[in-house]
C-alpha cells in the first residue's frame, strides 16, 4: 500500500492529480534538510518514499516507465538525451494520453527537453519547459 493512504480508494477522489517527481532526491534529506514543501506536500497528499526504478537507471528511461507503467525493454527508451528528431515519441501510451482519451485535460511541465519523447503532440494540452530539439511539444499550446 502506498505511504500516506489508510485504504485503496474507489471511484473519483480527486479532481485534480499532479504527479511530482524529484530525480535523485534521497528520501531521508526530505526531513534532514527540513524541505517544508515537500513535507507539506507529503502531509496534503499522497506519496511513496519506497518507490524503485528500473534497471536502467537512468533519468529518460526510468521517467518513461513512470509514466507508461511499461519497462525499458517494451517502452523502447533506453537512451538520456534528446533524440526525439531521430526516434520521435515513446511508442506505448502515456499516463497524458490515457487522461486525454478519458476527457480530462493535461499539463506537464519539465526540467529538461529530453522529456520531449513522453510529450507526444495531442496527449499533453500544456507543456513548459526548456526549448530545444528538432519537434516542438505539442501544437503550440504552452505555458511559462
Amino acid at each position: 500500500m502506498q505511504q500516506g493512504a489508510s485504504a485503496p480508494a474507489r471511484g473519483r477522489v480527486a479532481d485534480h492529480v499532479v504527479v511530482i517527481s524529484v530525480d535523485g532526491l534521497r528520501p531521508d534529506a526530505i526531513a534532514k534538510f527540513d524541505a517544508s514543501t515537500m513535507q507539506r506536500l507529503m502531509r496534503e497528499g499522497r506519496y511513496s518514499l519506497t518507490a524503485q526504478t528500473i534497471t536502467i537507471s537512468k533519468t529518460l528511461p526510468s521517467h518513461t516507465s513512470m509514466l507508461t507503467g511499461v519497462d525499458a525493454d517494451v517502452h523502447g527508451i533506453t537512451w538520456n538525451s534528446d533524440k526525439t528528431g531521430e526516434f520521435g515519441y515513446v511508442k506505448v501510451p502515456t499516463v497524458f494520453g490515457l487522461a486525454k482519451q478519458a476527457g480530462y485535460t493535461t499539463a506537464a511541465f519539465f526540467s529538461k527537453p529530453k522529456f520531449h519523447h513522453i510529450a507526444e503532440p495531442g496527449t499533453v494540452d500544456y507543456v513548459s519547459g526548456p526549448s530545444g530539439g528538432v519537434i516542438p511539444w505539442n501544437s503550440g499550446k504552452t505555458l511559462g
